[in-house]
């Protein structure tokens, strides 16, 4: 089973802490895996050092014109592009992670018997649908689905989970191509990039794509080494702080 783990790492400002962070993500999975390493990247000079057959970093600038900023703030949607540019490796299993995240250890056991199962996707809790309720209770989310979606949305769309996307494990197949087609229409349809609540795009774009979508669950060995640097502290694989 061919593994890779994927993040973005683009900074928007100077001073941020993002590319140190991600080194904390690249430097542990170097230490306790065997999988190669993708980041995306708009900081080369603060990475390159740590750049081997095994971490591959790529140029965000280069690489790709959506900008990184949408109305001073990060631009969520370019999260996909990180996916995307494992999926086009084509390795196996794209394993997202966002780059605060990192390991203290690892069970790579449990992690493989997990990724044999029949899924598609795999999102930090378990999956049910959650948007139509979401949209109908709350005006930000029928303002997003307004704005963002347009025509592009449908009634099925309802089901989406509006899944915590810290990490995300995907199986490389068909579906997965057709994720991100779905989610580069819901990025390209709106110019102005307004973007939050990036687990919507997660969510909607697996419905679209009629991804079989399961959950990784709290007795799963892996979990337990995965950590998040929050600030000044840490959250686990479930985003609940230590």
């Amino acid at each position: 089973m061919n593994i890779c783990v994927t993040t973005l790492c683009v900074e928007t400002k100077e001073g941020s802490r993002y590319t140190e962070k991600c080194r904390d993500l690249i430097n542990s999975h170097i230490e306790f895996t065997n999988y190669d390493i993708i980041v995306l990247t708009n900081r080369m000079d603060q990475l390159q050092d740590l750049s081997t057959d095994r971490v591959k970093l790529i140029n965000y600038d280069d690489k790709f014109k959506e900008p990184v900023v949408s109305a001073g703030l990060f631009n969520m949607h370019i999260k996909r592009k990180s996916i995307f540019l494992a999926k086009e490796l084509g390795y196996d299993v794209v394993f997202y992670n966002d780059c605060d995240c990192f390991i203290d250890g690892w069970d790579h056991e449990s992690f493989i018997e997990f990724c044999s199962r029949d899924f598609d996707v795999a999102y930090v809790s378990h999956v049910h649908p959650q948007l139509g309720d979401l949209r109908r209770n709350y005006s930000h989310f029928q303002d997003k689905v307004t704005n963002e979606f347009g025509d592009l949305y449908y009634p099925e769309l309802d089901r989406s989970p509006n899944p915590n996307e810290t990490r995300v494990i995907f199986k490389n197949n068909e579906k997965l191509n057709n994720f991100i087609l779905f989610w580069d229409k819901i990025s390209n349809r709106n110019n102005n990039y307004n973007t939050y609540h990036d687990g919507v795009y997660f969510g909607t774009s697996s419905v679209d794509s009629k991804m079989n979508m399961i959950g990784v669950t709290r007795d799963i060995k892996f979990t337990k080494h995965c950590k998040i640097s929050h600030g000044e502290k840490f959250l686990n694989f479930f985003g609940e702080y230590l």
